[in-house]
């Protein structure tokens, strides 16, 4: 039988059109919060993962040696108090323990207490190491959690390495902060224009008070915060040609009227 191709396309189109489509939204929805659980599971569920890595050049006495290595808490709980997570760490009877970073997370911020009692949990177990993560930078206030850390028995790897020992046999484990870190940190923006006023300032320095060298040091083992100590130096005077001393032992000091005069003075040169 012969149709035109209007008649064909009416004969083939189907009954319930709109009931379709409907039920395809509804699939792809369900694919949707199907994909989205799993992906909220994969980011929150507490998963372990076993390796027996093979070293050529690993020296004997590491043989059957059994490290946890933790990553990317993101400040989650498993437990009251952790007490899951710490369980499944003490289930595999590590003799170390290796915490990758991202300890804490950017979008929930950080919560009161959370690292300490992490920290505590570990330690207790076996011997901690950690280096930082991405989200600890970009949380902030590196300095103080590394400092929390410290005190609750973690040791925190920054630029730095520690020996390992196992029966007579010793290797190196290194740790450095995370590449993309440094968020709470001066930019080189800012840095270059902290150079610059370090510049300015010395120079003044120098001009309004004849001294001969200028000695910059920056100490920073309790202040974190970035800043410099310009010390001028005389021909002949007190830790000429050496580093200078924080405390000299033979002060000079003025009057009241005579600080004030030189800051002002100071100011005025720096155009303040």
């Amino acid at each position: 039988m012969l149709r035109s191709a209007a008649e064909e396309a009416a004969f083939t189109m189907p009954k319930h059109p709109k009931r379709r489509t409907r039920r395809n939204l509804a699939v792809l929805a369900l694919s949707a919060l199907c994909l989205t659980g799993f992906l909220y599971w994969d980011n929150t569920a507490l998963q372990v993962t076993r390796f027996d890595p093979v070293f050529s050049d690993l020296p004997a006495g590491f043989d059957g040696c059994r490290i946890v290595v933790l990553s990317d808490l993101h400040g989650a709980s498993f437990g009251a108090h952790n007490a899951d997570l710490l369980a499944a760490v003490a289930a595999e009877q590590p003799e170390y323990i290796f915490f990758l970073g991202d300890l804490e997370d950017k979008y929930r911020g950080p919560e009161d207490g959370y690292p300490a009692e992490t920290a505590r949990g570990l330690s207790a177990i076996a011997p901690t190491y950690y280096v930082t993560g991405n989200h600890e930078w970009a949380v902030g206030g590196v300095p103080a959690l590394k400092e929390i850390l410290t005190a609750n028995g973690v040791t925190v790897l920054s630029n730095q390495f520690v020996p390992l020992e196992r029966n007579g046999d010793t290797i190196v484990l290194a740790g450095i902060d995370d590449p993309n870190g440094y968020a709470d940190q001066k930019t080189p923006e800012e840095l270059a224009a902290f150079a610059r006023d370090l510049a300015r300032a010395s120079g003044a320095v120098k001009e309004l008070w004849g001294c001969d060298k200028i000695n910059l040091g920056s100490f920073g083992d309790t202040n974190p915060h970035l800043h410099f100590h310009i010390v001028p130096k005389y021909e002949g005077g007190f830790e000429f040609g050496g580093s200078f001393a924080i405390t000299n032992p033979e002060p000079v000091l003025l009057s009241e009227g005579e600080y004030q005069e030189m800051i002002a003075a100071l100011r005025e040169k720096l155009g303040m």
